[in-house]
């Protein structure tokens, strides 16, 4: 058994026994928290029906869905000496943190892609789960010192493409429309740092 392997295998077994499942009775204003699927973590400041708002350890305050949180006992912060724990777990591959290729990440903002099951939400709360999704991909990019980045935010009655517009002047980020060869005629964004 190699070591790598055997670290991995060590390092989730325990984080199987520090986070706890995703239950709706055991988030407390207060908890450290862990997001699904993404580089985030922080603390619980509120928590209103399936919604649960936090401040990252950034100082930035996000709002998810309580089934993107899991809840982490105070001893996961002492397994790890560095960074995010789900990094140290995501695969046994040894991955180089630096990004090689020449191309930007593209990131699809199209509902269907962000929340699977998004047929009972008005197009509001669809706009606004949208934009919520490039805001964490702003930051998520310039934590990670990405020169540029494309967002995918397709044709359609161009709502969202004007607020993605007003969102990035905000930020005061430089951008214009990526490729039309790679992704058609103004459905996507490629957004500077």
């Amino acid at each position: 058994m190699n070591g790598f392997f055997f670290q991995f295998f060590i390092i989730n077994f325990k984080l199987t026994n520090i986070i706890f499942a995703p239950q709706n009775n055991c988030m407390q204003i207060g908890n450290k928290i862990l997001v699904v699927d993404d580089d985030l973590r922080g603390v619980i400041t509120k928590i209103k029906a399936d919604k649960v708002t936090f401040m990252s350890d950034e100082g930035f305050e996000y709002v998810y869905a309580k089934n993107k949180i899991v809840v982490v006992n105070m001893d996961v912060e002492n397994l790890f000496l560095q960074g995010n724990p789900r990094k140290n777990i995501v695969s046994n591959k040894v991955v180089s943190k630096k990004n090689t290729s020449k191309k930007p990440p593209v990131f699809d903002l199209h509902i269907e892609k962000i929340q699977p099951k998004h047929h009972h939400l008005s197009a509001g709360q669809k706009l606004q789960i949208q934009l919520d999704e490039a805001h964490r991909i702003i930051r998520k990019m310039q934590l990670q010192k990405q020169k540029s980045f494309i967002l995918v935010h397709g044709v359609g009655k161009g709502v969202l493409k004007k607020e993605l517009t007003k969102l990035l002047k905000v930020k005061k980020l430089r951008f214009e429309e990526a490729s039309f060869l790679d992704f058609g005629h103004g459905s996507a964004l490629r957004v500077f740092f």
